[in-house]
């Protein structure tokens, strides 16, 4: 995922919460006030940020010396796709620590 789209989906996210946490709106007035401010902003999809939770419970998981067989279980993903995770993001580490 680009760092853009990581950004939009954060900014995406803070706004959302902001509203949400809003008490003196009532749930119509909440549902009309994320309408308006987040009109024409790039909107994530459910799918993505439920892909984006599982990559995060995947490298808890592994962090906390789990087996890559029983993180692929309890996310539901296949043996590959945990180890192509892991792989990645010690990727994007390695590249960012100073030698």
């Amino acid at each position: 995922m680009s760092r853009y789209k990581f950004a939009l989906t954060m900014e995406f996210i803070d706004t959302l919460l902001s509203i949400l946490s809003n008490d003196r709106l009532n749930h119509l007035d909440k549902a009309m006030e994320i309408c308006r401010q987040l009109q024409g902003h790039y909107i994530p999809s459910h799918r993505f940020l439920l892909r984006q939770h599982k990559y995060k419970q995947i490298l808890d998981l592994y962090s906390a010396g789990q087996p890559v067989r029983e993180i692929a279980r309890k996310v539901g993903f296949k043996k590959s796709t945990v180890y192509n995770v892991i792989r990645n993001q010690n990727r994007n580490h390695a590249g960012s620590v100073k030698r």
